[in-house]
């Protein structure tokens, strides 16, 4: 008890270290993974996806609602681990989305790692914190996402290569490790800068003929796990295996595209602030030393993702992801070398932003759950018909705590290089589990497909055959299957032509034609949020 008063009044020692680190890393991970239903986009497919093989045992491809889904499977075989799991302890989806926390922890970790290995100890909390600051990872770190894979793959493999001279036999075992779960994890395309970082981690050691046998039992380590899944495959489902394969090379096989270049490079601002700005005052700084190896090895290997997306990815946020473990490798002796004026300018920015937006999350939440302010409280009903706010204590208690954590922080935070980027990382993080304790009913109300899945399903006389399809996107597709256990059959098959229930999704503005005047309207609905997707689900 007296050592509890002592840290409440002084606050946290910086630069974090041991379990005040690991606490204020694992808050950052835990929150936001629980509390909703899967939402409509990538976090309802990757849901469905885990959900079909823990239910229906084919762990050795995946499937979306019942269609070969061309992935690779590792994601999928965690989060089903996951479900089985802590599926008694949780709903079924949030238990499966613990698989996205297990993937964030070890990019963390990673990053910890490879951040003590090139800057020292004192500079390696710094690492993480950067990363976990960016403002693109936040959302996509707490949705079931396989690419979280292929970001924690990124981070062991610097940490690894960075520990080349000194640590060789770890090298060999998690570089290896690295380019077999970003392979099993994420494809092929991810998994090439990890291969091609591997001459310039053999020139830069100081053994090179030792660095050259690390590299080798790396790839061997990594082929042996790789290889059982391939053959697997090709003996038991070997058209499922040329279809992934397909899938994985087409990409490959485009030209370097300019347009898709400058789009990747103008989302990275706002994406990978403030990762960013101090990755290029750290090449300013160290501009006499941009060879050594701790510039050298984050530099080259974020020039090769980004090398990678250009040519393999449309500009997405979700394949930008990439590029966030070396930024924030590179920005970590910059964050914690800025000048006076700038480091309290940071600080400053990061203490009145959080505040600031905390503040108007509470303000949101008085007017969904209290309904003061009345004119925001109208607001709030307009943008989701239908939806009605309830005081609920957990969640109000869950935000004081946030709240008092960050107001604590901000009182109790000592001078230090660290002082700003703890403030900015802990702040985001507050602001994000206040979000999601007060105001996600809001959220989840207009983005999940749960009310529509159970108005088709309640629609469905029990032993009522095949369900044919037209329309459904694979987030439509998954979230039926994931709430009510409804795998509808394409319409264009002849499966689906056999049907007598068919499920059409269009826009409101057009009637949707109808294969004949067989069919009759039973039901027709959509999200309370969306006015222009519509579900008409009819019989013959």
């Amino acid at each position: 008890m007296p050592e509890l008063n002592s840290l409440l009044r002084r606050g946290i020692r910086l630069p974090p270290a041991g379990w005040i680190l690991a606490g204020m890393l694992a808050f950052y991970v835990l929150a936001g993974l629980f509390g909703r239903d899967p939402w409509k986009g990538e976090d309802a497919i990757h849901i469905g996806t885990a959900w079909h093989m823990l239910t229906y045992g084919d762990w050795l491809s995946p499937d979306l609602a019942g269609r070969p889904f061309n992935e690779p499977p590792l994601y999928y075989w965690s989060a089903a681990l996951a479900g089985k799991a802590f599926g008694w302890l949780l709903p079924m989806h949030e238990a499966m989305r613990l698989a996205s926390g297990w993937w964030v922890t070890l990019t963390l970790l990673g990053l910890y790692y490879a951040g003590r290995e090139l800057y020292g100890q004192d500079s390696a909390a710094a690492s993480p914190l950067l990363l976990a600051g960016c403002a693109g990872l936040l959302v996509h770190a707490h949705d079931a996402q396989p690419m979280l894979v292929a970001l924690a793959a990124y981070s062991g493999c610097l940490g690894a290569l960075a520990a080349i001279g000194r640590k060789p036999r770890l090298t060999g075992i998690f570089y290896g490790l690295s380019i077999a779960a970003c392979l099993l994890g994420a494809g092929i395309a991810p998994t090439l800068p990890l291969l091609a970082l591997a001459p310039l981690a053999w020139w830069l050691s100081p053994n090179r003929p030792q660095a050259l046998q690390t590299l080798g039992i790396g790839l061997g380590i990594a082929l042996l796990l790789v290889l059982p899944w391939p053959l697997l495959l090709q003996a038991l489902e070997p058209n499922r295996l040329d279809s992934w394969l397909a899938a994985e090379l087409e990409p490959l096989s485009t030209t370097f595209s300019l347009a898709g270049a400058g789009r990747f490079l103008s989302m990275l601002p706002w994406f990978a602030f403030p990762a960013l700005p101090l990755a290029g005052w750290t090449l300013w700084v160290r501009r006499k030393t941009l060879t050594a190896t701790p510039q050298l090895l984050p530099l080259i290997f974020l020039l090769l993702t980004f090398l990678m997306l250009a040519l393999t990815y449309r500009p997405r946020e979700i394949p930008a992801l990439l590029l966030l473990p070396s930024l924030a490798l590179l920005a970590t002796p910059g964050a914690l070398c800025l000048r006076r004026g700038a480091a309290n300018a940071f600080d400053w920015f990061a203490m009145m932003s959080f505040s600031l937006f905390g503040a108007l999350v509470w303000l949101c939440w008085s007017a969904m759950a209290l309904g003061w302010p009345e004119k925001l409280a109208k607001r709030v009903i307009a943008l989701r018909p239908g939806f009605v706010g309830h005081l609920d204590w957990v969640a109000l208690a869950i935000g004081l705590l946030a709240s008092l954590w960050w107001t604590w922080l901000i009182l109790t935070a000592p001078r230090s290089p660290y002082r700003s980027l703890t403030h900015w990382t802990m702040g985001c993080t507050s602001l994000w589990l206040l979000a999601t304790a007060l105001i996600l009913p809001w959220f989840d109300y207009g983005k999940t497909y749960r009310p529509v899945a159970q108005g088709i399903a309640k629609m469905l006389p029990a032993g009522h055959g095949c369900l044919a399809e037209r329309g459904l996107t694979d987030t439509q597709r998954a979230s039926l299957a994931y709430f009510v256990g409804i795998e509808p059959t394409a319409l264009e098959t002849s499966a689906g032509k056999t049907c007598d229930w068919l499920l059409l999704v269009g826009d409101t503005r057009q009637e949707l034609a109808l294969p004949d005047a067989a069919w009759h309207k039973v039901w027709e609905g959509s999200r309370p949020a969306d006015r222009k997707e519509k579900f008409r689900l009819y019989r013959r």
